[in-house]
C-alpha cells in the first residue's frame, strides 16, 4: 500500500513538472498575437490570455495559450493590440448619470469648439422637438483650442433650434438657450432669486449664462426631465455602454443629487441579480446628515449594518464620500469648520471602525485632512484602524508631514484628474502653485498607495485615457500645463494607479487590477501601445474590446 501511494506521489509531481497541464481545462476566449501588460507585481508583458467562464484561465505566450484551444473556443488574433486589465475609476458620480443620460450630449475632451457645437447639433436631432438637451458638467470653456470661451446664446439656438438646451459647467453656472430661457419664465423682467446671477446683454436681456449653485439646483428639480424607474435603468444600461466604450470595467459610484438607497434597490432588482449589468458597481449607501440629531440616526444605521465586503457585480462596500455634509471643502476657497462639526464626524468614524467599515472621505484642504487625521489617529488609539484602508479622497493640497500620516494609518489616497479642465481656473487663483496639485509624484515616492480617477460627471470627463494623459504629460485639455514636471508620474505608475491600486482601495487586489491566472477576466484591448506611443497621444488612444467577468462587452475593429 505504502508503495503505491509513493508510485501515485511520484507521478503526480511529475505532472505538476509539465510545462502545461496533462488536463488542459478548454478556454472559452482566447486572445492571441498581442502584448499583454498583465501590471502585475513585475508588471509583466505576454503575448496571449486565455478565458474560461469570468476567469483568467492561462496568461503566456501563444504557444502556451494554444494548449487551451479546441473548436469551441472563440479566438481572437489581436494583430500585435495591447491589453490592459479594465480600467477602475475609484470616484464617479455614475448613478447621477444614468437619470438624465439618454438627454446628454457629452463633450468630455472634446478640444474643438465647433466638434463640440456639431455633437450638440447631432444630439438634438435625436430628441423629439421640444425635449431637453442637456449637458451636466465635464467640460470647461478653456478645452476649445480653436476658440475658448463659453457658448453663446446664440450659438446653442442655432444648433439645437427646437429644444431647450441646459448646459452645466461644474458647479458654477449653466447656459440655456432661447428656448430654456421661455420654458423657464426668464426674461428682461425676470427677478433673480438669491444665490443666483443672471448675465445680461447691453439691452437688459438675459445672455443665456446664469452663474449659482442655487440656479443650478433649482433647474435640476424644476426643469430638468422627470426621473422615473424606466428612464433610470434605460439611462444606466446607455451610460454603462459609454463606460464600456472608452474601457471602465468597475466604478466606485458616490451617489449625488436624485440618488437613494431605493435607487440602488432598483438597479440591483432590474440589472445586477439578472445578470444586466456591464461594469462593476461599487458604491456607498445613501445619507446627507446635516444635524446633530440626524447624525444619531445615521451612526445607528452604521452601526447595524456591515459592509459587503464579498460584492463582485454590485454592492455598498464603503462609507463616504460625505459623512457629515457640513464639513465640506473646496479646492477654489479656504475652508473653516467648528469644532462640533468635527466631532459629529469623529462619532460617525467611531461607528466605521466598530463595524469594519472602509471610509472613503472627501478633503481637498491640508487643514480639513489635518483635522480628520487627528480623529483617526485617536480612533486607531482605542482600535486598529490600519487594515480598514481608510481613504482620504482629493487630497490636493495634502501635505507632506499628512501624507506621512496618511501612511502610518495603512490609509490610501484616492487623486483625480479634474485638473484637465480646471486647471487654469485655479492657476488664475493660487498661480504657480496650482502646479503641484494634487501632489503626484510626491504621493508616489512616500509608498502610500493611492488611486487614480476622474470625479466624474460634473465636476470632470469620465474617460480614463485623458486620467493617464494628464498624469503622465501634466497637461490640460487646453493645451497648458496643469501640472509640473515634478509632480507627473511615468506611463507604468500611472496605469498601475488606475487598476491594481484602485483594487487594492476596494479591498478587491485578489480579483481585479491586473491580468493573472484566476482573476476575473476584466481586461481591454487597445488600438495602439499604451507604452511605446508620444505621450500627448494617450488621450486619443481608443479601446477595441472592453470584456467584464470573461463576457466581451464593448468590440470595434478587431
Amino acid at each position: 500500500m505504502i508503495l503505491k501511494i509513493r508510485v501515485f506521489a511520484i507521478i503526480f509531481v511529475a505532472l505538476g513538472a509539465l510545462p502545461f497541464p496533462a488536463f488542459a481545462q478548454t478556454a472559452d476566449i482566447a486572445l492571441v498575437n498581442g502584448k499583454v501588460l498583465t501590471v502585475d507585481a513585475s508588471f509583466s508583458t505576454r503575448g496571449a490570455v486565455a478565458v474560461r467562464g469570468e476567469r483568467i484561465l492561462s496568461v503566456g505566450d501563444d504557444s502556451r495559450i494554444k494548449q487551451f484551444i479546441d473548436s469551441q473556443t472563440k479566438v481572437i488574433d489581436l494583430q500585435g493590440k495591447t491589453i490592459i486589465p479594465g480600467l477602475i475609476d475609484n470616484h464617479v458620480h455614475f448613478i447621477r448619470h444614468a437619470l438624465r443620460w439618454e438627454h446628454e450630449a457629452r463633450i468630455d475632451g472634446v478640444t474643438s469648439r465647433s466638434k463640440a457645437l456639431s455633437i450638440i447639433s447631432a444630439k438634438a436631432k435625436s430628441l423629439k422637438r421640444g425635449e431637453w438637451l442637456l449637458i451636466i458638467g465635464g467640460w470647461s470653456p478653456g478645452q476649445f483650442r480653436d476658440k475658448p470661451g463659453l457658448f453663446t446664446k446664440a450659438e446653442l439656438d442655432r444648433a439645437a433650434p427646437d429644444n431647450p438646451v441646459f448646459i452645466q459647467q461644474s458647479y458654477r453656472f449653466m447656459i440655456l438657450n432661447s428656448l430654456a430661457l421661455e420654458k423657464a419664465g426668464i426674461d428682461e423682467n425676470f427677478e433673480a432669486p438669491r444665490g443666483w446671477r443672471i448675465a445680461r446683454n447691453e439691452s437688459g436681456t438675459p445672455s443665456g449664462v446664469i452663474y449659482g449653485r442655487r440656479a443650478i439646483f433649482r433647474f435640476w428639480r424644476r426643469e430638468l426631465p422627470g426621473i422615473t424607474d424606466d428612464k433610470t435603468i434605460s439611462g444606466l444600461k446607455k451610460l454603462m455602454a459609454d463606460f464600456n466604450r472608452a474601457g471602465v470595467t468597475s466604478v466606485f459610484e458616490l451617489g449625488g443629487g436624485g440618488v437613494r438607497d431605493a435607487t440602488y434597490e432598483l438597479i440591483r432588482r432590474r440589472l445586477a441579480d439578472n445578470d444586466g449589468l456591464t461594469l462593476r458597481i461599487f458604491h456607498t449607501p445613501r445619507f446627507r446628515v446635516r444635524t446633530p440629531e440626524r447624525n444619531k440616526r445615521v451612526i445607528e444605521r452604521i452601526r447595524n449594518s456591515r459592509p459587503d465586503k464579498s460584492a463582485s457585480m454590485m454592492g455598498n462596500i464603503a462609507l463616504g464620500e460625505h459623512m457629515y455634509a457640513p464639513l465640506h471643502d473646496s479646492a477654489f476657497r479656504p475652508s473653516r469648520f467648528p469644532d462640533e462639526a468635527y466631532a459629529e464626524f469623529a462619532k460617525v468614524s467611531e461607528a466605521a471602525a466598530d463595524g469594519g467599515w472602509t471610509i472613503h472621505e472627501h478633503a481637498f484642504r491640508d487643514t480639513t485632512i489635518t483635522r480628520y487625521l487627528d480623529i483617526f489617529e485617536k480612533i486607531n488609539q482605542r482600535k486598529d484602524i490600519t487594515k480598514l484602508r481608510w481613504s482620504i479622497h482629493h487630497a490636493d493640497f495634502i501635505s507632506r508631514r499628512n501624507i506621512e500620516r496618511v501612511r502610518a494609518l495603512g490609509m490610501t489616497l484616492a487623486l483625480h484628474s479634474k485638473m484637465t479642465i480646471l486647471g487654469s481656473a485655479l492657476r488664475r487663483r493660487l498661480g504657480e502653485r496650482a502646479l503641484s496639485l494634487p501632489p503626484l509624484r510626491t504621493v508616489q515616492n512616500s509608498g502610500v498607495i493611492w488611486g487614480l480617477g476622474t470625479d466624474a460627471g460634473v465636476v470632470a470627463p469620465y474617460p480614463p485615457m485623458l486620467s493617464l494623459w494628464w498624469a503622465v504629460t501634466g497637461m490640460d485639455l487646453g493645451g497648458e500645463r496643469a501640472l509640473s514636471q515634478a509632480e507627473t508620474v511615468s506611463r507604468k505608475q500611472a496605469l498601475i494607479a488606475h487598476t491594481r491600486s484602485n483594487a487594492y482601495l476596494f479591498f478587491k487586489e485578489k480579483e481585479l487590477g491586473s491580468i493573472e491566472k484566476g482573476k476575473l477576466a476584466d481586461l481591454v484591448v487597445l488600438d495602439r501601445d499604451y507604452m511605446t506611443i508620444p505621450e500627448d497621444q494617450i488621450r486619443d488612444i481608443k479601446p477595441l474590446l472592453t470584456m467584464v467577468g470573461g463576457k466581451i462587452v464593448f468590440r470595434a475593429g478587431i
